[in-house]
């Protein structure tokens, strides 16, 4: 986190800083503008298949995860107010997306527009090699590459784990569904009002009957 943070300071100070900046302002303000015509696109009439391989798939991620983050985000919310929950779940995490995406994005854009370019092409030929060209292009190259290729040997071990999570986190998903379902059943019986409950509330034709006798 702290080394990604130190690296996205370092691309804002000596990349094209106005030019991100600007960049930002515009690319949120289009996403705004866009926001009711991207969540309702679904490529009917292009027939392409980047919503599949990228909304969809992301779609598929996040309901999968869902229990887990769930309980995450409710364990850690307790006490906050609404407020507090909608800042710290929603906003605070796009407005961050949209800081990551734009500083790398336009900083590669401007390269690629008004210098000698390659970063696309390069993109192209190996994504996973396509960040060190892009750094290549910024000054301090050897200190930034030294930097990335140990992120990324970090990345490598955090990438086997993330899969190694996936493999075994499968019954753990379950019994977590299992224990939200059981928790559920176990609220609406015990609830006040709940059918065959000491404390449940006659019903409207029980007190007329027994106002007859």
């Amino acid at each position: 986190m702290i080394g990604a943070a130190v690296l996205l300071l370092f691309v804002v100070a000596v990349g094209p800083t106005l030019f991100i900046l600007n960049g930002f302002v515009e690319n949120l303000g289009l996403y705004l503008n866009d926001f009711f015509y991207l969540a309702l696109w679904n490529e009917t009439y292009s027939a392409g298949d980047w919503q599949n391989a990228w909304t969809v798939f992301y779609w598929g991620w996040w309901i999968a995860w869902s229990p887990f983050v769930g309980m995450f985000i409710a364990r850690v919310s307790r006490g906050r107010t609404i407020r507090q929950f909608v800042a710290g779940v929603l906003l605070v995490p796009t407005l961050l997306t949209f800081l990551w995406l734009s500083i790398f994005g336009d900083a590669a854009m401007y390269f690629e527009l008004f210098k000698d370019g390659g970063i696309a092409t390069a993109a192209q030929e190996n994504l996973t090699t396509s960040l060190f060209v892009f750094l290549d292009t910024l000054p301090g190259a050897t200190f930034t590459g030294g930097t990335v290729a140990t992120l990324a040997t970090l990345s490598g071990v955090l990438a086997t784990l993330i899969i190694i999570t996936f493999a075994t986190g499968l019954p753990f998903a379950v019994l977590l569904l299992l224990l939200i379902w059981s928790f559920h059943r176990a609220l609406s019986q015990h609830s006040p009002g709940a059918p065959g409950q000491r404390g449940a509330a006659p019903e409207p034709g029980d007190l007329a009957g027994e106002k007859r006798g």
